[in-house]
């Protein structure tokens, strides 16, 4: 037993013969995707004897790439980042809404909402503004009706969602207590966020389904703040030009009668 107990086999590992094998054995199929490379005209990944078979006891790693393939979508255009809220204008007066059946959902304050018309969010507290403020929110990444939906990537082209500041107020506590035991250390927090409450007055960039109210401005009492927002508060959707256009014939069609 003495004799064998510094006994050490003299065996070597049979996995770089193994892999030296498989490298073999795969050959006849890296030629057929050679000549077919050759003759479709496409340059082969590796040329002939690049890869020299491995030897037995070196070990060789090669990251597994998958194949390319050419994507089917088109590219996206470079957008310019559009402001996240801006004001547009002061509420002077009472207002009432309309239900229209169109929805959007918008980015703000780090967060996404999906919003319509009449629709009251509770956000982080929005810098800059203050109550009876109408504000424009741009980033706009849904459009949707019950006829179409309009995805942006990533955000909607001329989306816009209207809408006013109700309120600025503190939210309830929210307590935080953090312990180390053994350590002596003990913290108790309980900050009160600051909130903005809004209220969504309108949603711009696409048209109600046929049958459905048309998409018009509500009539807001609204002092502009700057005349080049004027465009923002004071655009007429389709449905308004349709029936402007619709008056426009009944009109022209009374005076040839008469």
């Amino acid at each position: 037993m003495s004799l064998l107990r510094g006994y050490k086999s003299n065996k070597r590992s049979l996995k770089p013969l193994n892999t030296a094998a498989s490298w073999q054995a795969v050959q006849p199929l890296l030629a057929e995707q050679r000549q077919r490379a050759a003759v479709e005209g496409v340059s082969p990944p590796v040329a002939d004897g690049a890869r020299p078979p491995p030897q037995p006891g070196r070990r060789r790693w090669r990251p597994r790439l998958g194949p390319i393939v050419d994507t089917c979508l088109p590219p996206i255009p470079a957008v310019p980042l559009p402001t996240e809220c801006r004001r547009v204008g002061v509420i002077t007066g009472q207002y009432s809404l309309e239900p229209e059946r169109t929805f959007a959902v918008v980015e703000l304050a780090g967060s996404q909402y999906k919003v319509t018309t009449d629709d009251v969010l509770f956000v982080n507290q929005l810098k800059g503004v203050a109550v009876n403020d109408v504000v424009a929110l741009e980033r706009v990444l849904l459009l949707g009706s019950r006829a179409e939906t309009v995805v942006g990537r990533p955000y909607v082209p001329g989306g816009v969602v209207l809408a006013a500041v109700e309120e600025h107020f503190r939210d309830g506590k929210v307590h935080v207590f953090k312990k180390r035991r053994r350590k002596r250390y003990r913290k108790y927090q309980a900050p009160r966020p600051h909130l903005t409450t809004l209220r969504i007055l309108q949603v711009r960039g696409i048209d109600p389904a046929p049958g459905d109210e048309s998409a018009r401005l509500p009539e807001l009492p609204v002092a502009l703040l700057d005349a080049r927002y004027e465009s923002v508060l004071r655009l007429t959707g389709r449905g308004e030009q349709q029936q402007q256009q619709q008056q426009q014939q009944d009109e022209e069609q009374r005076q040839a009668a008469a």
